[in-house]
């Protein structure tokens, strides 16, 4: 039997995924940023481990998410007899009201992602026209960035923000010493965190400003950290970084990356810490 659960605010992943069982094991299933969704379009609640029983599953949907890719393979995979369907789980059906939600959910997903052909395919569905990022909207969502892909877009905001900070037009006055994108699958699975470093005044003065994207809710939190004491001066300068590097993003964006940050209605929250006034704040070493 598969139940959903969701991690615990304390631990260090975040998500939604699947914990089962077969005869003498118990095995754990990972659910995608899109599984999720389906989830919750499907009106599931879950639960979380040692405070709250999550769902069952029917078996009819847990494979059916699993043979399109909604579903991977997390800490301890079932064994490969187990996948071939033994595995102990409800073998209830989907409701035909359930039915009904999933035709609507795929009708009105990115009919050109393969996880969506698939689920279509195995439901015998017809997902409609063929609706593309590529033309209704970015192809990337900036939350989903890890990997391979994380470093090439750290790299294009790197070359870009260097590129637009020439002398006479910096009006921070900082250099970029670098730009890392923490890899998604590592920290959190659906979020993106986004680390400048800067210095000013030929070096002496560093700063660390992390741009934090979250699924659903685009960029929420920007937080710079500093290595000496702060006056209004040095905040409106720190300020005019953190917009330069924020317009960096959006432009890059909006280029060859196609990628979707969010709705920018919401706006982030925004917070400067200075070392001397907050020496347990301090920046972390390369």
């Amino acid at each position: 039997m598969a139940r959903l659960y969701e991690y615990a605010a304390s631990s260090d992943k975040s998500g939604y995924f699947l914990r089962g069982g077969t005869s003498g094991s118990n095995y754990t299933l990972g659910v995608t940023a899109l599984g999720r969704r389906l989830f919750d379009h499907l009106g599931y609640d879950p639960g979380v481990v040692n405070k709250e029983r999550g769902p069952r599953i029917p078996s009819q949907l847990h494979w059916s998410m699993y043979e399109a890719g909604l579903i991977r393979p997390g800490d301890s995979d079932p064994s490969g007899h187990g996948i071939d369907g033994e595995i102990d789980v409800d073998e209830t059906e989907l409701t035909e009201e359930q039915i009904d939600e999933l035709e609507q959910f795929i009708r009105s997903a990115d009919t050109s992602r393969s996880e969506i052909q698939e689920l279509a395919e195995i439901f015998g569905f017809d997902p409609g026209p063929e609706t593309s990022d590529a033309t209704d909207g970015p192809k990337n969502i900036i939350w989903e960035v890890h990997g391979k892909a994380a470093e090439i877009v750290a790299n294009e905001i790197q070359s870009t923000l260097k590129g637009r900070l020439s002398p006479g037009e910096n009006s921070g006055r900082f250099e970029v010493e670098s730009v890392r994108c923490s890899d998604a699958s590592k920290l959190f699975d659906e979020t993106t965190t986004f680390q400048v470093r800067t210095a000013t005044e030929g070096g002496s003065t560093k700063e660390q400003h992390q741009l934090v994207f979250v699924e659903g809710d685009g960029l929420t939190q920007i937080t710079s950290t500093t290595n000496v004491a702060l006056g209004w001066d040095d905040r409106v300068r720190i300020q005019k970084q953190q917009m330069d590097i924020l317009d960096t993003i959006r432009r890059v964006s909006n280029g060859p990356l196609d990628m979707y940050l969010g709705d920018p209605a919401d706006p982030p929250d925004i917070e400067i810490i200075d070392r001397a006034a907050n020496p347990h704040d301090r920046i972390p070493r390369q």
